[in-house]
C-alpha cells in the first residue's frame, strides 16, 4: 500500500499548473504587444498610403492602450480629406476631430469601435453658400464590422444630445439622439456589388431652426425609417450606377417609416424607384392623422395651391375616421409618387422637387467637417 504523503503531490500539481498559467499569461502579454504594434505600424502604413486613393489622412500623436481585453488606437487631431478622381460623381469632403478612439478586440480584428470626443466644427459647401457651424455631442460612436477585403458590411453612427450653432452663435441643429445603420448582403460574384443594403434610421428630438423654410415648423418630434436598398448596386461610382441599377430593376424598400412632425403622423411602407430621368416614383401604403391641419400649413407655405388643398381636404376628410378609444381622426390610404407629384389616393397633393444630379465630380458641392 502507497501511504506516501499527498501534500506535496497537490503541491506539485499546485506549482505546474501555476506555471502554466504565467506562461500563457506572458505568451498573451508578448502576443499582445507584438498585435499592438502591428496594428499602430498597419495604421501608420495605411495613412501613408492614402493619398494614392484620392484620401489623406493625419493625426498628430498615436497611442496605443486597452491591454488585456482589447486594442484601444487613441489618436490626436485625426484629420481626414477625400478629393474624388474627375467624373467619378462623388463628393469630396474633409474631416477633423480632437481625439478618436478606435478599439478592436483581439480575436475580432475586422470589427471596430470608434468614439468622438471634443468639440466639433463643420463647415458646408464653398465661397458664397459657405455655411459653418461649431458645437458638441454628448456622445458620437461608430462601429464597422469589414470582410476580408477591408471593404464594410455594416456600419452605424450613435449620436447622443446634438447641438451645432452657425458662425455667429446661434443655435442651428439640434437632436436629443439620432442613431443610422447600415448593413451590406454582398452578392455571389465576390465582387462590391451589394443586392441588398439595409438601412434604419432613427432621431428623435430633431430641431433645425437653420432651416426656416420647413412649412410646419423646424422640429419633427420622431423619425423612424427602416429600407432596404434591393438590387445589385456597385458601390465605388454611385451615380454612374443609378441608370444601370434602375434598369436592372432595383428598388427601394420602405418597410416602415413613422414620422411625426409638428401635428401630422406619418406611418408608411412602400416601393420607391427611378424613372427615365431619375426622378423617384413609387407606391406606398400610408396611415395619417392630423392631417387637416397639415394641409392648412401646406396651403399657407404655397406648397400646395388653394384648389388642390380644398379638394384634398373634402376628400381625405371625408374618409378619415375617429379612433375608438378617441383621438384626432386617421386616413388609411394608398400614396403614389408619379412624374415628380405626390398623390394621396385620387387627390393631388404637390409637386415633388426635382432630384438634379451632378453631371461631373466638379459639380458636385464640396462638402467639409472641421474641427
Amino acid at each position: 500500500m502507497d501511504r506516501s504523503p499527498r501534500h506535496p503531490r497537490f503541491v506539485r500539481y499546485g506549482l505546474i499548473g501555476g506555471g502554466a498559467v504565467a506562461i500563457a499569461a506572458l505568451v498573451y502579454t508578448v502576443l499582445w504587444f507584438v498585435g499592438a504594434s502591428q496594428l499602430r505600424a498597419g495604421v501608420e502604413e495605411w495613412i501613408a498610403q492614402r493619398p494614392a486613393s484620392g484620401l489623406s489622412a493625419t493625426a498628430g500623436k498615436l497611442e496605443i492602450g486597452g491591454y488585456p481585453l482589447a486594442f484601444k488606437l487613441i489618436a490626436r487631431d485625426p484629420k481626414l480629406d477625400f478629393s474624388p478622381p474627375p467624373d467619378s460623381g462623388q463628393a469630396a469632403w474633409s474631416a477633423g476631430f480632437a481625439r478618436a478612439v478606435v478599439e478592436v478586440k483581439p480575436w475580432r480584428r475586422r470589427d471596430f469601435r470608434i468614439e468622438l470626443t471634443g468639440e466639433h466644427g463643420f463647415e458646408f459647401g464653398s465661397g458664397p453658400g459657405l455655411q459653418a457651424l461649431r458645437g458638441k455631442t454628448g456622445r458620437v460612436r461608430a462601429a464597422a464590422a469589414f470582410d476580408s477585403e477591408g471593404f464594410p458590411e455594416f456600419l452605424s453612427l450613435d449620436l447622443r444630445r446634438i447641438g451645432l450653432e452657425d458662425s455667429r452663435g446661434r443655435p442651428a441643429y439640434a437632436a436629443a439622439s439620432a442613431r443610422l445603420s447600415a448593413e451590406r448582403r454582398p452578392g455571389g460574384d465576390g465582387g462590391r456589388l451589394t443586392p441588398e443594403l439595409r438601412v434604419t434610421l432613427a432621431a428623435e428630438g430633431v430641431n433645425a431652426p437653420a432651416l426656416a423654410r420647413l412649412p410646419l415648423g423646424n422640429a419633427l418630434q420622431r423619425v423612424l425609417l427602416e429600407a432596404r436598398l434591393v438590387g445589385d448596386f456597385p458601390l465605388e461610382n454611385v451615380l454612374e450606377s443609378l441608370g444601370a441599377w434602375r434598369d436592372r430593376g432595383g428598388t427601394l424598400e420602405l418597410d416602415k417609416v413613422d414620422i411625426r412632425y409638428g401635428q401630422l403622423g406619418v406611418r408608411a411602407s412602400g416601393t420607391l424607384a427611378l424613372d427615365r430621368n431619375l426622378q423617384p416614383i413609387g407606391a406606398l401604403t400610408a396611415r395619417l392623422e392630423g392631417f387637416l391641419g397639415a394641409i392648412d400649413a401646406l396651403r399657407e407655405a404655397g406648397i400646395i395651391r388653394p384648389r388642390d388643398a380644398a379638394m384634398a381636404k373634402l376628400v381625405l376628410g371625408a374618409l378619415a375616421k375617429r379612433p375608438a378609444g378617441g383621438g384626432p381622426r386617421a386616413l388609411s390610404l394608398p400614396l403614389s409618387v408619379q412624374d415628380r407629384k405626390l398623390s394621396a389616393g385620387p387627390v393631388p397633393l404637390m409637386e415633388i422637387p426635382e432630384i438634379r444630379w451632378p453631371e461631373r465630380a466638379g459639380e458636385t458641392n464640396r462638402l467639409r467637417i472641421l474641427r
